[in-house]
């Protein structure tokens, strides 16, 4: 009886394994599903913005008709 109850903690600890080795390869694919996505919308976003500067006298001069 003796064997029967280790064998049976043994496969049970192999069922853990299984598992833990299909939430691991999970894991790697999210992170590689996120990084693809992150390096495509890198290429999208400009690293950079230009933008226009006020100018502060005739803004306020717009403003001050409104």
């Amino acid at each position: 009886m003796a064997s029967t109850s280790s064998i049976s903690s043994k496969i049970a600890f192999l069922d853990d394994y299984d598992e833990e080795q299909e939430e691991e390869e999970q894991m790697r694919l999210t992170c590689v599903l996120v990084v693809e996505y992150l390096s495509s919308r890198r290429d999208k976003m400009p690293t950079f913005y230009v933008r226009d500067r006020l100018e502060w006298e005739r803004h306020i001069a717009e403003l001050t008709v409104e």
